[in-house]
């Protein structure tokens, strides 16, 4: 593990759940969604919102989980929501964004 791993594991508010770390525009979130889209496609998605990043103006968040199945990124979330009840959490499936055709 280098330095940089061990820094962000140490600047890590909830270092006993593994996450995928993201960045987002919280004020536009559907572009972000749609990027989710294409990675996890029809899935539901659980992510903690972070604090906004003076640097980029980011939002930063993790995805805590995600699956085909609601109730499995759910019971994620929850357990999460157990052991961090004051973090923020987002449930949303990337199916709320449909991609259009090209031909529209």
């Amino acid at each position: 593990m280098n330095e940089g791993q061990n820094q962000e594991q140490a600047d890590d508010p909830y270092p006993k759940h593994r996450a995928v770390s993201v960045s987002f525009d919280h004020d536009d979130f559907i572009p972000f969604v749609k990027k989710l889209h294409r990675k996890y496609h029809g899935e539901w998605i659980a992510l903690h919102i972070g604090e906004l990043d003076e640097r980029t103006g980011l939002t930063k968040g993790k995805i805590i989980a995600h699956d085909p199945v609601q109730e499995v990124a759910f019971q994620a979330a929850y357990d999460f929501h157990k052991v961090y009840p004051d973090a923020p959490i987002r449930f949303f499936t990337t199916d709320m964004v449909m991609p259009q055709s090209k031909g529209r």
